[in-house]
């Protein structure tokens, strides 16, 4: 936890709970389950991007791979929470 200057030691994004040393990176469900969405998002889209080079003879890029990564996960993410607002540009 870095602090600079306060004595407020309350976590700053969900601002309920003391923070602990582990409070960030383990406790808190929403920050795991999206790291879980983007690695599955990444591995999906370097093998489906692998797949069409090999099998499409097509080619990709870094930016073509990167611009899979961000609409499949956003797929997803709404997939799971229909109910959200988020628009892709607000997801990029």
């Amino acid at each position: 936890m870095v602090l600079v200057e306060t004595t407020d030691t309350s976590c700053v994004f969900c601002g309920e709970a003391e923070e602990p040393v582990d409070h960030l990176f383990v406790s808190w469900r929403r920050v795991r389950l999206g790291i879980v969405l983007m690695w599955h998002a990444v591995v999906w889209s370097i093998w489906t991007c692998q797949n069409d080079i090999i099998f499409a003879g097509g080619s990709s890029t870094i930016d073509n791979l990167v611009d899979r990564v961000k609409l499949s996960s956003w797929k997803w993410f709404l997939g799971k929470n229909p109910d959200s607002p988020c628009s892709f540009y607000e997801w990029e």
